[in-house]
């Protein structure tokens, strides 16, 4: 009985000690990523010091003394809150995500390859002015800065699943463009629809319900719209935009935006605004931030996970 009993002792302190040893292994991955926002950080290549400033609700106020400190800055700030987001963001746009989440979403990574972002941006990239292209490279270089400077303490989803992030290069930026395109393309699921309708119905019903499509002369598509296994092919898309939006990355829909003369507001200025349709996410698509520099540039607004510039937002004389 006395063995047993210090046999069970050894099994309930050893249980304890590995219960005790997770907790505290969980807790220092939560929070080993969370910033010390009062910690001075030292940047390579800056021209002179930039101050970055947190207001109460953690919104950086980033006041600099050319573009290539602010973007440079920009960067690093930016993957310090919402790194694990830039990763997952280019993932999706370049098909790598069942890379590091779930090899069922291969279907998804084959639509995206399909729709080659990278090609697309690799055009914009060689039609861009080069001193766009001069701050989308600080903006990369501060990103990678912060990889660099945090590889023991990046957030948990990078310890969860046991990788590390790739560098980031301005193409990654610029693939953005592709995605807002992809998430604003309320045709495609409509045209798929609307297929399959005509697809289930007679002709006569079908033109009932709907304007005669023959009136189109000129349809994107034609081999699609009369090709053969076109029903399996919607099919996979179906498929394929389904993950998508389980991931919560299917997060633009449309907009609504109205302006109001000054005439007819109390203050005498004009007021404009934007409602956007966006899901609930978290974090959320946007990250708002505040760009400074004396005399040259004060805008504030939002900019999405990965680029550098204000989406939506104003200075002091313009709102977009």
């Amino acid at each position: 009985m006395k063995i047993f009993k210090r046999v069970l002792t050894l099994i309930l302190l050893v249980l304890v000690l590995a219960l005790a040893g997770g907790m505290i292994f969980l807790n220092s991955v939560k929070t080993r990523a969370v910033p010390d926002y009062n910690a001075p950080v030292d940047l390579e290549a800056l021209s002179a010091p930039v101050e970055v400033y947190r207001d109460s609700l953690g919104i950086p106020h980033i006041y600099a003394a050319n573009e290539a400190d602010l973007y440079r800055a920009v960067g690093y700030v930016m993957a310090q809150d919402r790194l694990w987001q830039l990763d997952l963001m280019r993932r999706l746009t370049t098909g790598r995500l069942s890379e590091v989440l779930d090899p069922g979403l291969v279907e998804a990574d084959l639509l995206f390859r399909a729709l080659d972002f990278p090609g697309k941006s690799r055009k914009v990239l060689a039609q861009t002015d080069p001193e766009i292209l001069a701050c989308l490279e600080a903006f990369a270089d501060g990103v990678n800065q912060f990889i660099d400077q945090n590889r023991k303490k990046l957030s948990f989803e990078f310890t969860l699943l046991g990788y590390e992030p790739d560098p980031w290069e301005s193409i990654h930026t610029l693939n953005l463009i592709g995605y807002m395109a992809w998430t604003l393309r309320s045709g495609w699921n409509t045209e798929m629809s609307l297929y399959k309708l005509q697809k289930a119905v007679s002709d006569t019903l079908f033109q009932e319900l709907l304007p005669d499509m023959q009136h189109h002369n000129i349809p994107v598509f034609p081999a699609f719209m009369s090709g053969a296994g076109s029903p399996e092919l919607i099919s996979s898309m179906d498929d394929a935009i389904g993950i998508i939006e389980e991931l919560g990355l299917q997060v633009f829909e449309a907009s609504n935006n109205w302006a109001v003369s000054g005439q007819k507001s109390e203050t005498g200025m004009p007021i404009m605004s934007n409602d956007m349709h966006l899901g609930l996410n978290s974090p959320g698509i946007w990250y708002q931030m505040h760009h400074v520099i004396e005399g040259q540039l004060n805008v504030t607004g939002v900019v999405l996970p990965g680029a550098p510039f204000v989406i939506a937002g104003h200075n002091e004389d313009l709102a977009w």
